[in-house]
């Protein structure tokens, strides 16, 4: 088989093959998904409709936390949480076609982990309403067997209390799972965890750093995530 022209990268982890998994959890926003914008505006209609004011970009985005119910207690009052998670259901769905991409490559390659039987999951900081949609939307609801939203679990990445929940549900061992995130907590999840590690570096704003955060394997591309999957140490 013809290398791949965007090869992944293995870290120091002797990990390197599809064989030496048979679990995948995948992260969502920034791995399947490029939600930057949708977020953006979704939390502009929000807070628009709740406080009577459009918040500029520089405040969305310094409010910002890595679950929903973070970003929305940034801004609103506890009183007003359940008027916040409403609204979201309300934009979310509204929005979500006019300003989100995804990442095609990578939702093809949670389709290939699944053909090729691996059990796969989802650990995410967004809701299970979002998350849901999200996964129904990108037509992989169906090749995935567990998610963890922040509905599921107690502390948000990094702990990886989200993650865990996924192993036990899915009967997997940590040492036989692979856990592929763009944010340096992610990465400090899997860790935590005691699973593989997967760095994926396409979405803009990712945090991580190849020179300076261990993972087993770093995916420059989603096209160098997707030949993983379908390369020959796969078969």
């Amino acid at each position: 088989m013809k290398a791949p022209s965007d090869p992944f990268q293995r870290g120091s982890s002797e990990k390197g093959s599809l064989s030496d998994f048979d679990g995948i959890v995948f992260d969502l926003d920034g791995v399947l998904v490029d939600t930057w914008q949708l977020y953006l505006g979704l939390y502009r209609a929000v807070f628009a409709d709740l406080l009577g004011r459009e918040f500029s970009d520089a405040e969305l985005i310094e409010n910002a936390r890595t679950t929903e119910s973070g970003t929305l207690s940034s801004i609103l009052p506890p009183s007003r949480l359940d008027e916040g998670f409403d609204r979201i259901e309300y934009w979310y769905p509204r929005l979500f076609d006019d300003l989100t991409d995804p990442f095609h490559e990578a939702v093809a390659a949670l389709r290939a982990a699944h053909d090729r039987g691996k059990k796969v999951g989802i650990f995410t900081g967004k809701t299970r309403f979002t998350a849901d949609f999200t996964l129904e939307r990108i037509d992989v609801a169906d090749a995935v067997d567990c998610v963890s939203s922040e509905n599921d679990y107690d502390e948000p990445k990094p702990h990886p209390g989200g993650l865990l929940r996924i192993l036990e549900k899915l009967d997997l061992s940590p040492d036989r799972t692979l856990f592929i995130g763009d944010q340096k907590i992610d990465l400090l999840a899997g860790h935590g965890a005691r699973t593989g590690t997967a760095a994926a570096l396409w979405a803009e704003y990712t945090t991580i750093e190849p020179d300076h955060d261990h993972a087993d394997l770093f995916f420059p591309t989603a096209r160098s995530c997707l030949e993983f999957f379908n390369s020959v140490e796969a078969d």
